[in-house]
């Protein structure tokens, strides 16, 4: 997914295929980031902070690679968070800055 949203749009992506060791950032670090900011029991300022260090514009939780929906409702009850669009199980949402 990550790498349609870099061919079709040209933003950057945190973790994708294009970025599996192939940045200054080893893959185990991503994939641990990932994998905390989608955990469920990970709280909404530590997800702050991730959002913050790798400057993130947009969360994207795929439809075809689904994020648990515990997840997905935290994250639309996270108030820095808007949801642009959903469809069947995913969603993206904005970063909202001040």
């Amino acid at each position: 997914m990550a790498d349609i949203i870099v061919q079709q749009r040209g933003n950057p992506v945190l973790f994708g295929i294009g970025s599996f060791n192939l940045t200054t950032q080893p893959y185990a670090a991503l994939q641990a980031a990932a994998t905390a900011f989608f955990a469920p029991e990970t709280p909404p300022a530590q997800r702050r902070d991730a959002v913050e260090h790798w400057c993130i514009d947009y969360i994207l939780c795929p439809d075809t690679w689904p994020i648990q929906e515990t997840v997905r409702t935290q994250l639309r009850a996270t108030s820095w968070l808007k949801e642009i669009t959903a469809q069947g199980q995913g969603a993206l949402f904005q970063v909202m800055r001040d």
